[in-house]
């Protein structure tokens, strides 16, 4: 359901409906090891900035964060029923590091976004604005800001000093399902059920243009 390179492009982790997290050696194409303490589909693995800690999130409703290098588990974090449930026409969970590597943001079926502190595993906010499903989350570059798909269509950008709302984009008119900052963080990427991908201005909230074809 998911892939991840690390930032050094030598190792490879992939999430699965077998509950597996398996971390790949690129070169070789061989197997470095299994994370195996989820109970239920791994919907998305992500390695930190550093390369260091590896988070995978699964519909058991919990991220886990493991040590790439020795391979334990560093910790589970759980907070109730925080992740969307496996549809058939959508089954796509995110997870996402801060550039600073210290806080996590992940997806909610309650239509909230959580952020996790990494070092100590308790929850620093709850966002709340969506109506439905979270599916996706992404942090700024700058680590200032927070954007959120959901099944309500919507994507909302969140301030993640005070938790405020920033922007609204509304436009897609069907499932939001991923989100993406561009590397200078002046736009915000979405793709969603209704077959576009629409870009949208950090700075004034506009639509600046939507692609399509899929």
């Amino acid at each position: 359901t998911s892939v991840s390179f690390s930032p050094d492009g030598l190792t490879l982790a992939s999430g699965s409906f077998d509950q597996i997290v398996t971390v790949w050696k690129v070169a070789q194409g061989t197997k470095a090891r299994d994370f195996t303490s989820h109970s239920d589909y791994v919907f998305s693995v992500l390695f930190s900035p550093d390369g260091l800690t590896l988070a995978s999130a699964s519909n058991d409703n919990t991220v886990k964060l493991w040590d790439v290098a020795d391979g334990m588990q560093i910790r589970s974090l759980e907070g109730g029923s925080v992740f969307n449930l496996c549809r058939f026409d959508s089954c796509v969970v995110f997870v996402s590091f801060s550039p600073d590597g210290l806080t996590v943001a992940s997806g909610s079926d309650d239509g909230t976004v959580i952020l996790w502190n990494v070092t100590d595993g308790t929850q620093l906010e709850r966002f709340t604005g969506h109506s439905d499903f979270v599916n996706s989350v992404s942090f700024s570059p700058d680590g200032s800001t927070v954007a959120s798909g959901s099944d309500d269509g919507t994507v909302i950008l969140w301030n993640v000093m005070d938790g405020t709302q920033l922007w609204s984009f509304s436009g897609h008119t069907n499932y939001v399902t991923s989100v993406s900052f561009s590397p200078d963080g002046s736009t915000v990427a979405s793709g969603s059920n209704d077959n576009t991908v629409r870009l949208w201005d950090v700075a004034d909230g506009s639509q600046l243009r939507s692609f399509t074809g899929h």
